[in-house]
């Protein structure tokens, strides 16, 4: 404050510049790094997101209770339409979470919504991640479509058709028709854009079949 790089009116501390914070932010220890987050979640006891954000930032190992509020506070960011933020929120609950499985849930739930954006690296680096995990049966039929959604111009594969449709029927037993769908889709398009023989086309067809009038 004194030499200007930052300045508090009203109780609100304002930065110089964006580039001000990030150096005095790079500059501190990590023990007080952690104890800046842990004072700033005290203080926002009025502002639950921002709260539970920085709880997250003031621990180093894993914390269920943190992980489990800071997944839930990301329908409240996906509100505001800070898609990225919330990719982060849940990359932190993922870092937080002692269960693999659930922790790999929670990658590839970051990894739907940095499909939506179009990020194609960040898809696979999570995805990746997520693929080392031990995942419910669920989780590795999410983990194929996101796999398969930016590879929609390979070569046909008639048995990666019928491991998708496989796959897309598993989803339905477990009563997501949602991602059944999208990968009957990834399924479709491989047959569209080459020939994968009338063995594979038909298997779509039956499940999709299968699916619309269950």
């Amino acid at each position: 404050a004194d030499v200007g790089l930052l300045s508090i009116h009203d109780g609100r501390l304002r930065f110089r510049h964006p580039l001000v914070r990030s150096g005095v932010l790079q500059s501190e220890t990590l023990t007080r790094r952690l104890a800046a987050h842990a004072a700033l979640a005290a203080a926002l006891a009025d502002e639950p997101y921002r709260r539970t954000w920085h709880r997250a930032q003031s621990i180093v190992g894993p914390d269920d209770q943190i992980a489990d509020e800071l997944e839930a506070s990301v329908a409240v960011v996906l509100g505001r339409g800070a898609v990225m933020s919330a990719i982060a929120g849940l990359q932190r609950s993922a870092e937080l979470t002692s269960s693999p499985a659930r922790r790999g849930h929670r990658l590839l739930m970051a990894a739907e919504h940095a499909f939506g954006l179009g990020r194609a690296d960040l898809v696979n680096q999570l995805v990746t991640a997520a693929a080392r995990l031990d995942l419910s049966e669920l989780d590795y039929a999410r983990m194929q479509w996101l796999q398969e959604i930016f590879n929609d111009r390979v070569p046909g594969d008639a048995t990666r058709v019928l491991e998708l449709c496989a796959t897309a029927r598993q989803s339905v037993q477990a009563d997501d028709r949602d991602l059944a769908l999208n990968l009957l889709l990834g399924a479709a398009l491989r047959c569209w854009w080459a020939d994968t023989g009338p063995a594979a086309r038909a298997r779509v067809a039956e499940v999709t079949r299968e699916l619309t009038d269950a």
